[in-house]
């Protein structure tokens, strides 16, 4: 009797447990997310561990170091998502602003958070490292030109010196986390070693200026480094030689010192008349047919003035003209409407050369 007591005491507890584990409810992929940051929140790294597909979670260190900096800023504003049959995307927005998304799969019935690789940008310029998405947050460190991050994070987006874009949070390769505006960041690592000549220049088949010529390429032309070699002193300039890759695929060594980052800069190089003189008028002989030359050298083809210099800091031109009575400073607001039209201010400009 006490045996078949027993027997039926196990029978319902299993028919219970059963009955339970099938009216328990199955997480969607929101709940896992909200789960996951509940986890961070708590210091549980158990249970973050728990929610991500086991072979993935060395992927998700980055993200997860970065999430537990922000506590208090982990509060989601707004949660979407998108479902297939096995797989699902997360879009998380918090209450500071940022967004981050999360990779789902289903295995076994049950949803896991699947962190991809965090994708590379590279910097197409020095840029400062800071600990906030702003240009008044303080400096961490700088990134030379060409150095790869990982982006974590999409902060909001800002427009400074002209360029719009979102400020990011990366990690760079030995770990220093930091916000960095992305208008100088790209994924696209040939942007980060482009740069375009300033003149005239000869592309050599040995780093020396005595080596044989493969070819001339003209102002503002492209080119993409590949290898730095040695130092060297042209036209008292002091570069280096570097191995380029050009446009139409030719190789060779080109001294860098007839080289610029800056496609702008580039660009400006030449003669350039002026188109519209009833603006150019109304500005007397400040509007007057220039030339700007490698190295910071400008010629005004008015007024007999004499050499000057000019320079560029984001979309505003810098000039030194120097007539007879003295120097006059200039700083304009300029645009290319293409590449062989110029504004500077109201007056427009056209390449003669």
């Amino acid at each position: 009797m006490k045996k078949s007591i027993y027997y039926i005491g196990l029978t319902l507890m299993v028919i219970i447990g059963l009955g339970t584990i099938a009216c328990k409810k199955v997480d969607t992929p929101s709940d896992v997310v909200n789960n996951y940051h509940a986890a961070l929140l708590l210091g549980d790294k158990q249970a973050v561990i728990d929610l991500v597909v086991p072979e993935r979670t060395e992927v998700m260190i980055r993200f997860v170091e970065y999430l537990q900096e922000k506590t208090s800023d982990l509060v989601i504003s707004n949660i979407a998502e998108i479902i297939t049959e096995d797989t699902a995307i997360v879009n998380v927005t918090y209450n500071d602003g940022t967004t981050a998304s999360f990779s789902l799969v289903k295995i076994d019935g049950i949803w896991k958070i699947e962190p991809t690789d965090f994708p590379s940008y590279w910097a197409v310029a020095n840029l400062r490292m800071r600990g906030g998405p702003g240009i008044d947050s303080y400096e961490i460190l700088t990134l030379q030109r060409g150095e790869m991050v990982y982006k974590l994070v999409t902060g909001n987006e800002e427009t400074i010196a002209a360029i719009s874009g979102n400020w990011v949070y990366v990690q760079t390769e030995n770990g220093e986390r930091g916000w960095c505006f992305g208008g100088y960041l790209s994924n696209n690592k040939d942007d980060a070693f482009t740069y375009w000549s300033l003149t005239n220049l000869r592309i050599r088949q040995e780093p020396s200026t005595n080596a044989a010529e493969i070819l001339t390429i003209q102002p503002s032309a492209r080119v993409i480094k590949r290898e730095v070699g040695p130092q060297a002193t042209i036209s008292n300039i002091t570069g280096n030689w570097i191995n380029v890759l050009t446009e139409d695929g030719q190789s060779g060594w080109a001294f860098n010192g007839f080289l610029t980052a800056n496609r702008l800069e580039a660009l400006f190089i030449g003669y350039w008349g002026v188109e519209n003189w009833a603006h150019a008028f109304g500005v007397l002989y400040l509007a007057g047919a220039c030339r700007f030359n490698a190295g910071g050298a400008y010629t005004h083809y008015f007024n007999n003035a004499d050499p000057g210099t000019w320079s560029i800091e984001g979309n505003i031109l810098h000039r030194r003209i120097d007539f007879f009575y003295g120097p006059v400073h200039l700083s304009n607001e300029f645009e290319f409407l293409d590449d062989n039209t110029l504004m500077i201010g109201e007056v427009r400009y056209t390449r003669r050369n």
